[in-house]
């Protein structure tokens, strides 16, 4: 592993924790040639103190200097705030690193105490808040999953994608596993872009898993990959029984068919999300 990108000093890469085990790195590369995320020290000339932060390297290509483009324009507490993009001298080709701050190691999916549903439902509220600042500067996330909700004693904020969107045409994703696919609105499994609509769908879906712990597609995981993609295509999702009833029917509204029967937005979203937890 590098010590340093530019001159942050490098703690540990953080794909592991982003991406369940699975790491970006090309196993193949030299280290002036990989790719990562890692938690970092910034320099002094920041002014940060102690403050740790996330440094990113990506390929310097359009589609990565965009995204991070908009995500600068995308002002809100539910989003890490950029703090910079440069280019890497040290790799071969070039790669650009941006970095942006770090809320803490705590995730939807690693969380430090059992979750309560008064809580996951403020998670996944904070998550539909960042969501929705994206959809606003014309960004969609791409990969909103448990693992990129993080939060501390504070706040909430969803983390970038892991890889920034920048998808060969023909090809709806990157999986490490099967069960992954659960949280895929069916229309972007068939090859449609990613949109509000379907985030929303996404978003009904990591409720459903943070309340159940159970997946709209029982089952997904012993399957091979050709036949969870036709269950999450074709088949209707299941929500589990037992859950609070208020939840379970925002949750439902959320997944309808129909993306215009949706919620307007993840914001509106939000909203439903934030009053029933306090009713909870």
């Amino acid at each position: 592993m590098r010590t340093r990108i530019a001159d942050y000093q490098l703690i540990r890469p953080l794909e592991d924790d982003l991406s369940d085990g699975q790491t970006s790195v090309d196993p193949a590369a030299t280290p002036a040639e990989a790719t990562g995320t890692y938690l970092a020290q910034p320099p002094t000339r920041l002014d940060l103190g102690n403050t740790q932060v996330v440094v990113h390297l990506d390929p310097a290509s359009d589609p990565v200097v965009r995204w991070v483009q908009h995500l600068a324009g995308a002002h809100s507490p539910h989003l890490p705030t950029l703090i910079e993009l440069g280019g890497d001298s040290e790799s071969v080709p070039r790669s650009l690193y941006w970095v942006h701050t770090w809320t803490g190691d705590a995730t939807m999916a690693r969380p430090p105490f059992t979750l309560s549903l008064a809580f996951v439902l403020w998670l996944v509220a904070g998550a539909a808040r960042g969501a929705h600042a994206l959809h606003e500067v014309g960004l969609v996330h791409g990969d909103i999953n448990p693992r990129l909700i993080r939060f501390n004693d504070r706040a909430v904020t969803l983390d970038p994608p892991v890889r920034v969107p920048d998808v060969p045409l023909g090809l709806a994703r990157r999986l490490d596993r099967t069960t992954e696919l659960d949280l895929i609105e069916p229309g972007v499994a068939r090859g449609e872009l990613p949109s509000r609509a379907s985030e929303i769908w996404t978003l009904g879906a990591v409720l459903h898993l943070g309340l159940s712990g159970q997946l709209l597609h029982p089952g997904l995981a012993d399957d091979p990959p050709v036949t969870a993609v036709q269950r999450i295509m074709f088949e209707p999702p299941r929500i589990a029984p037992g859950l609070d009833p208020e939840a379970a029917q925002i949750i439902s509204s959320c997944l309808a068919p129909d993306p215009a029967r949706r919620p307007q937005s993840a914001g509106a979203l939000a909203d439903q999300l934030e009053i029933l937890g306090r009713q909870r």
